[in-house]
This record gives structure tokens, C-alpha cells and sequence, in this order.
């Protein structure tokens, strides 16, 4: 969703996340495949312990990373997800790695064909945005077949990169017209001249403009810089050994950053010499497998994972812990986001139906006023029949009781008789109108405050738990609260300076249940005036008056949890609930 911003999962995440799985995963095995959604697996190891891997191939939310959150099944394994719990699961892991310094990670098992005899497998994450996949190969990365992928690709989808079941796998192919960065110089970069961030990107591929932008910013300082949090507790682990495709590790220095080869360049341009120290700075701690997860406030990116220049050995915390919290939280509000969005969409078109249809039943009764017309008109015709002409079209009598002088037209062809019942037919057939445009217009009327009371509900929803509370009653099959009560989260219960329990329904279904069947008959009932709102009720402990501070405090619910919370003034009703 546009109004949730989300840093993408790049090449600097996706080695981070593989120092720290080869370290953790390593030699477990593959016990359970979980599908959670159409682009999304959770994959449960055994070894040392359970742990969950979440790998989704969701656009921006792409990524992998251990996760402690509980993640709903998503129904059906699906073709993909069947060929990966029948090819994986029960398999070891034995290595994870990154091709090169690419948004991509291998996951290589040792597992049994359909015969038991072993053969290698290898499960390929690759976390490119719009075009993530997930594949399945019958070998390692180098050499595998492809048995399997989550989104195939036909040559008609790509003329350069085919992805399909039986072909050999070849990884997604890099900007041959740019530099690797772990071997590039970053000096020739820099020497193009301009915006040091522009030209670093248009001479390395495989770097995002995250990762390239908190390098050009580390250049600017030594220490570590303001507002970057640590996430979660450090692990005391020992550094992770990836497979010959990712980094190698040796011990980290201490102080080495302070004595870069930058420092001894013959340039003497500062900043030359600061961002050449922190790209190299960088890519050490890439090769080394050095990382310091931090949130990170007030700068364009919300995380950051290479440790701050000049910082010693920094105490490690976990690197899926942050990615964990940081996506699953943005998930869920961008979830809320389109949620909200949907909703608002329904409520308003459903308010705008029903306004139509009051409007369609007034003008239907509008015209049915002429029913007392027609009434009239037979009456007189009755009372003065003997005194009509035969053949006459049209007669002017006086109603005795208005004196009014009123113009009747006539059938020549009937009697006086005969025009009163045809009158009096017409004020039948028009009463018959008005009674259903009534019915029509009050029905039509309960609906719109049925439907204004959910829109007020929605602009006061806090979160996610609310919103799926809202579009349960809204998606109930009649159209109207369910009538089973509390099946959502209950309603809000605060405290009163007096001591007096306060319930605000959170929704239509349980202002109905905390207003008829939960309050008892002397407890106070609070509600906004003529606008709609939730249902306040304070449990009175006896027969007693409400202490004045009390209803102050339930009738400031009231306002607030009301359509006319945004007013400066709200008047509130309140009575006890057996006169509700």
C-alpha cells in the first residue's frame, strides 16, 4: 500500500540473515513445511531446538529470516508447496548461501529420493521485489535441474531468463556493464565526480539505495549515530561459516578501522578519504560476517545492519529478531491499511445506497399524496350523484366542509356511480403505494444508521483486532450484528475515579449485548445525542445516585467513541438502562 513505507529486504539484509541461519540451521532438518499464504512457507526445523523459517516471495514484503510469530495456515499446500513438502521435508540442511552479493540465498539439503537413495536438494529464495520466486532444484545452485517454482516463467514471460520444471537453473543475471562492489575500487567510482551516492550506484550493481546511502552517511561520522536502537538481546553465539559462496570469516579488530589504507591514500580530498574508509569499513564487516542490527530514527531508512565506524567487536543481537519485528509489524499495517481502505469503501457505498433510497421513496410518496384526492373526489361524487348531468366530462362540486369548490373530471361514458369507484379504486391503489414507499423509506432509514453507526465505529477503530471485528458484523449473512455475542474481543472495560466499572461497546453487536444482556436494570446507560455512537453503561453496585466525576468520565466515552467525537461540544444522554 502506498501509505505504508517499507524498506526492501536487499543484498546487505540477505547476507546478514545467511551468517546468522548458517550459524543456526546448519545440520538440522527439515521437519514440517507450512504453507501461510499463496507466496509464503514456513519451514520448521529440528536440532538443537525448533525453529521456524519464514520464507516469502510477497513483493515488497519479500524476504527470509527466522521468525517467533505465530503465523496462520493459509489452507491448501498448492502444487509448489506439495513438491516441497515431498522433496524437503526430513531432509538436512547443510549449507546456506548467498551468490555473490546477490538478493538471493540457497538453502542445500541432503536428502532420499522416492527410492532412498541420497541426492542433493536445493531450495533457492530469490527476493527481488515484484518478481521474487521461489525455487526448487534436483542438485545445488551451480549444477541443479529446477523441479519446481513458485512462479514459473515461460519465454514468452522473458526472453532472457526462463524458469521452468526440467531445465537447468541459472541465477538471475547481474549488469554485466557494472562492478561486483566486493572487488569494484571504490576510488574509480568516486572519480566520475558529482553526487557520491548517484555515482556509487551507476558503478557497482547489486547495492540498493539504502545500503549505498548509509555508507555515504557513515562517512560523515566516527561514532555511531544518534537515535539508532539496538533490537532485542545480544546473541552470544560464535560467528557463522557459510559455504564457499558466502563470506569466510577471521577475528574482527578492534581498532583497524581507525587505520584504513584510506588513510595512508595519497588523496588528500576528506571526504574522498571518509567514504572511502567507510565502503571499506562496509564491505570488511560483509566479508567478515560482522553485523549490529539497529532501528534507526530520523534518516530515510528505518534499520540498519553494518556496526557504526569505529566501533569495537559490537555485541550481537539477532539479525531475524529486528527483520522479524520490523516486516511483521509493517504487514500488518499495511494489512490494517487495506483493511481500513476496504472497509471505508463499503460503508460509504452502502450509505450512499440507502440515502438514494430514501430519496427514491420520498419522491414515490410525493406522488402518492394524491391518494386523499381521489378519496375526496369519490366522496362528493357520491353525495351529489343526483344532481350530475349524464354524459357531463367534468363537474365542479363544493365540499361541505372546507367550502372549497373543486373540479372533477368524469367518464362520460360511466355513471356518477360508476366515477366514484373508479376514484375511490385509484385512492385504494395510491394508499397501497404510500403504506409500501413507507415501509420501503423506514426500512431504507434503519439500514443508512446501521451503516452511519459502523462508519463511526471505523473512524474510532485503533487497530487490526477492531477492524476485523467491524468486517466480521459487516460481512454477517443478514446484514446485522450476529447474534452471538462476545464472539469477538469484548468490549472496552475502564476503571472510574469513583470505582465504577465503565463497558464501551466496541461495535454494533456488542453495544446490543452490553446495553440488553449484560447491564442489569439500574445501571446507567450513556450515549451521544442524535449522532451515532457506542453504548456506554457504568454497573451501578446499588440503587444509589452516580457520583458526579463518574458520569463525567462516562459521558467523555461517549463523546469520544462517538461520530461527533471531533466536535467541540457533545451532548450525551444518559439514563438508566431499564428506561432504554
Amino acid at each position: 500500500m502506498a501509505g505504508v513505507s517499507t524498506q526492501i529486504f536487499d543484498s546487505i539484509a540477505v547476507r546478514a540473515v545467511a551468517c546468522e541461519l548458517a550459524t543456526a540451521l546448519s545440520g538440522t532438518r527439515l521437519e514440517k513445511v507450512h504453507r501461510t499464504d499463496r507466496l509464503e512457507f514456513l519451514l520448521v526445523f529440528r536440532g538443537g531446538g525448533r525453529k521456524q523459517l519464514l520464507v516469502s516471495a510477497r513483493g515488497p514484503f519479500s524476504r527470509v529470516h527466522l521468525t517467533s510469530r505465530s503465523v496462520p495456515a493459509g489452507g491448501r499446500s498448492g502444487p509448489f508447496g506439495t513438491l516441497l513438502r515431498k522433496h524437503f521435508e526430513g531432509a538436512r540442511l547443510v549449507r546456506v548461501s548467498q551468490p555473490g552479493l546477490e538478493r538471493a540465498i540457497g538453502f542445500m539439503f541432503d536428502a532420499r529420493d522416492d527410492l532412498g537413495d541420497p541426492v542433493v536438494r536445493t531450495l533457492i529464495a530469490e527476493l527481488t521485489g515484484s518478481h521474487s520466486n521461489l525455487v526448487l532444484l534436483d542438485g545445488d545452485a551451480v549444477s541443479g535441474t529446477i523441479l519446481a517454482a513458485l512462479r514459473p516463467v515461460t519465454d514468452q514471460m522473458s526472453r532472457v531468463r526462463q524458469i521452468l520444471p526440467g531445465m537447468p537453473y541459472d541465477p538471475p543475471p547481474v549488469d554485466a556493464r557494472r562492478q561486483d562492489p566486493e572487488i569494484g575500487d571504490v576510488r574509480v567510482a568516486l572519480a566520475r565526480g558529482g553526487s557520491a551516492e548517484k555515482a556509487l550506484l551507476a558503478h557497482f550493481h547489486s547495492l540498493s539505495r539504502v545500503a549505498v546511502a548509509q555508507i555515504v552517511a557513515e562517512a560523515g561520522t566516527d561514532s555511531d549515530s544518534s537515535g539508532a536502537v539496538p533490537a532485542g538481546d545480544p546473541l552470544r553465539s560464535s560467528r557463522p561459516l557459510l559455504g564457499p559462496e558466502g563470506p569466510s570469516h577471521a577475528d574482527a579488530d578492534t581498532d583497524t578501522d581507525a587505520n584504513t589504507d584510506a588513510d595512508t591514500d595519497a588523496d588528500t580530498d576528506t571526504d574522498t578519504r571518509r567514504l572511502v574508509r567507510a565502503w571499506e569499513h562496509a564491505f570488511r564487516c560483509l566479508r567478515e560476517g560482522r553485523f549490529f542490527p539497529r532501528l534507526v530514527v530520523g534518516q530515510p531508512w528505518d534499520y540498519a545492519l553494518i556496526p557504526p565506524l569505529g566501533t569495537a567487536e559490537p555485541q550481537r543481537a539477532s539479525v531475524s529478531e529486528l527483520l522479524d519485528a520490523y516486516y511483521g509489524e509493517k504487514w500488518e499495517a499495511r494489512e490494517a491499511e487495506a483493511l481500513r481502505l476496504e472497509l471505508e469503501r463499503t460503508i460509504a457505498g452502502e450509505i450512499r445506497r440507502h440515502e438514494a433510497r430514501i430519496d427514491l421513496a420520498a419522491e414515490t410518496l410525493a406522488s402518492a399524496e394524491s391518494a386523499d384526492r381521489h378519496r375526496r373526489w369519490g366522496d362528493l361524487l357520491l353525495t351529489y350523484a343526483h344532481e350530475i348531468a349524464p354524459g357531463a366530462d367534468s363537474v365542479i362540486l363544493v365540499e361541505p366542509e372546507t367550502g372549497e369548490a373543486l373540479s372533477i373530471s368524469l367518464d362520460p361514458a360511466r355513471s356518477p356511480t360508476d366515477n366514484a369507484q373508479r376514484h375511490y379504486k385509484a385512492y385504494r391503489k395510491a394508499l397501497s403505494a404510500r403504506q409500501v414507499q413507507e415501509r420501503i423509506r423506514d426500512a431504507a432509514q434503519a439500514d443508512l444508521v446501521w451503516w452511519q453507526e459502523r462508519s463511526a465505529e471505523l473512524e474510532s477503530a485503533p487497530d487490526k483486532v477492531a477492524l476485523d471485528a467491524l468486517a466480521r458484523v459487516i460481512v454477517d449473512d443478514s446484514g446485522q450484528p450476529s447474534a452471538r455475542p462476545g464472539a469477538e474481543a469484548g468490549p472496552e472495560r475502564y476503571r472510574s475515579a469513583d470505582g465504577f466499572e465503565i463497558l464501551v461497546g466496541r461495535n454494533n453487536k456488542q453495544n446490543d449485548y452490553i446495553t440488553t444482556r449484560l447491564a442489569r436494570p439500574e445501571d446507567w446507560w450513556f450515549h451521544a445525542q442524535k449522532v451515532p455512537g457506542s453504548h456506554v453503561i457504568v454497573r451501578a453496585p446499588g440503587n444509589g445516585s452516580l457520583p458526579e466525576k463518574t458520569a463525567q468520565q462516562a459521558a467523555l466515552l461517549a463523546a469520544w467513541y462517538s461520530k461527533a467525537r471531533s466536535d467541540t461540544r457533545v451532548p450525551v444522554a444518559f439514563t438508566r438502562r431499564k428506561y432504554v
